[in-house]
């Protein structure tokens, strides 16, 4: 259990090398973060009967490879009249267990003037690293709480036997 908060500690002491891009983006518009080129394939909107909702395509590319695609949207419930933005997360994983990351992309609204969405981007580097550390101190606890499979059996002396004493004047 205690491994697991130090891997969790390891986790939060890498938010300084976090990355984070924001951008207009129309059709065929590119922002670079770290090794990764997020471009937008489209933007669309759709009304439903409990929200209508505006989203992105982003083709995610490490070099010439497309990894991914990501969708990420932002609703606005009628009821309520509240927003809410629905992030789509990818996390990468990498020949070198130390440079695992999280890839966040955000669809931050439109722009009323150009009526293009704007995307933000967020690499997080060590954030897998924080997740491990919950599921080792989760087995940590859940190894802990588990009885010893060895039954207890207690020792009891054995009796000594004395002769029975002798009184005086008998």
């Amino acid at each position: 259990m205690h491994f697991g908060v130090a891997v969790v500690i390891i986790g939060i002491l890498g938010t300084p090398f976090n990355r984070e891009a924001e951008k207009e983006m129309g059709f065929g518009d590119k922002i670079n973060i770290g090794p990764y080129s997020l471009v937008c394939q489209s933007y669309t909107q759709d009304d439903n009967p409990n929200f209508s909702n505006e989203w992105a395509i982003i083709n995610v590319f490490k070099g010439d490879r497309q990894i991914t695609t990501m969708y990420p949207e932002r609703r606005l419930y009628k009821a309520s009249s509240q927003p809410q933005t629905i992030p789509r997360i990818y996390p990468t994983y990498s020949e070198d267990l130390f440079l695992v990351s999280d890839l966040y992309v955000v669809y931050e609204g439109r722009n009323e003037e150009t009526g293009r969405p704007i995307i933000k981007a967020h690499l997080n580097p060590m954030v897998p690293w924080i997740w491990i550390g919950l599921i080792i101190m989760i087995f940590g606890t859940m190894t802990a709480l588990i009885p010893n499979a060895a039954p207890l059996t207690a020792r009891v002396p054995a009796r000594v036997q004395t002769a029975p004493a002798v009184g005086a004047g008998d």
